[in-house]
């Protein structure tokens, strides 16, 4: 008696047990990948109860390195540049920023669309221009804004030192 076992592939199927082939699998995969749509992190506002803010969980590293680059200030020939901590923070919250709810309800503007920091309803509320503007108005302290960031920089899965932005090291046990 042989332990050699020949599989009918006639169907496709090359493992003969999962009911479906390699090639379906990986064009599942893809299917599933592309389908994937990262959650939203919601964070409570610090300072105004019944406000969530909410922030994408998919920050890209070339995201974080341009908001480091719009935050570096020029110390001049043979000088290292350096990081304005509180313009940086501010630029995470600003650029991460998908939405507001109140009270569990999404906030909306006139027309009925739910806002986020770039909505420009939003900031003329305030009188102010810019996403990075709005964030300082609506969030009001430096030092919330600050918490804010890092707890978004942490769950986007970087490093606890925001100015470093370097990503956490996957467990490999």
């Amino acid at each position: 008696m042989s332990n050699v076992h020949l599989i009918d592939d006639t169907d496709g199927d090359i493992d003969g047990d999962r009911g479906s082939s390699l090639g379906s699998d990986l064009a599942r995969a893809r299917q599933d990948v592309e389908a994937y749509v990262a959650p939203d992190i919601e964070l409570v506002h610090p300072n105004l109860p019944g406000y969530v803010l909410l922030f994408r969980s998919n920050i890209q590293f070339e995201e974080t390195q341009k908001w480091r680059k719009a935050c570096n200030t020029r110390r001049g020939r043979g000088r290292e540049d350096e990081l304005d901590g509180g313009k940086f923070s501010t630029l995470v919250v600003a650029g991460a920023n998908t939405g507001v709810k109140l009270n569990g309800a999404a906030l909306t503007d006139s027309t009925g669309a739910e806002v986020d920091f770039g909505n420009k309803e939003f900031m003329a509320l305030f009188d102010v221009a810019t996403r990075a503007d709005l964030v300082k108005a609506f969030v009001i302290t430096d030092a919330a804004i600050g918490a804010l960031a890092n707890k978004i920089m942490e769950l986007n899965g970087f490093g606890e030192d925001a100015e470093e932005a370097d990503r956490v090291p996957f467990d490999k046990g």
